[in-house]
């Protein structure tokens, strides 16, 4: 038998695409539209609670999206935005030469404000609210497991804003909070 995936853990490898995620509270869950909605957006933002109407978010190539704390973050190939649940953006960061295929992993704090993007080039993400911007470091932020011409095997998120990294025998915690 085997395990399921952890849903905060990511596998350096090409991805069939997120389809759900929820907010850490659990009030707001967005979704993937394969097919689009009846408007053309691409991911469809729900209040669990119903008091909201459905928000519907244009993501032009969305590789990945996430809920990290209440914010939903998606990734495409030419960097990251943040938006808050009605739909706003927040924030958006251009990565030098683009993202591939892989996936978000949400830092699992309670006021989570960062993400690694876990793919052959990865990245640490850390949201300013008061500046409104994102930060974005690179693979040496998150060591040596993950600083290697070929990446890290295996990147996921442990409790608050700590990240294990693995490659090989060589595993690397994290503390980027």
């Amino acid at each position: 038998m085997v395990a399921p995936e952890s849903p905060r853990s990511a596998a350096v490898r090409p991805s069939r695409g997120r389809l759900v995620s929820m907010s850490r509270s659990g009030r707001h869950v967005v979704m993937r539209e394969p097919d689009g909605d009846d408007q053309g957006h691409d991911l469809s933002i729900i209040d669990a609670l119903g008091t909201d109407p459905r928000v519907g978010v244009s993501a032009d190539h969305t590789i990945d999206f996430a809920f990290v704390g209440e914010h939903l973050w998606t990734a495409s190939s030419g960097g990251i935005a943040v938006r808050g649940v009605g739909g706003e953006l927040i924030a958006e960061a251009t990565v030098e030469g683009g993202l591939e295929s892989g996936r978000l992993v949400p830092a699992s704090g309670p006021e989570a404000l960062t993400a690694v993007w876990a793919g052959a080039r990865p990245h640490l993400f850390r949201l300013d609210l008061g500046a409104r911007r994102l930060e974005i470091d690179g693979p040496a932020a998150l060591g040596p497991a993950v600083s290697g011409d070929d990446g890290a095997e295996i990147i996921a998120s442990l409790h608050g804003q700590r990240f294990v990294a693995a490659r090989g025998r060589e595993i690397t915690i994290a503390d980027v909070g």
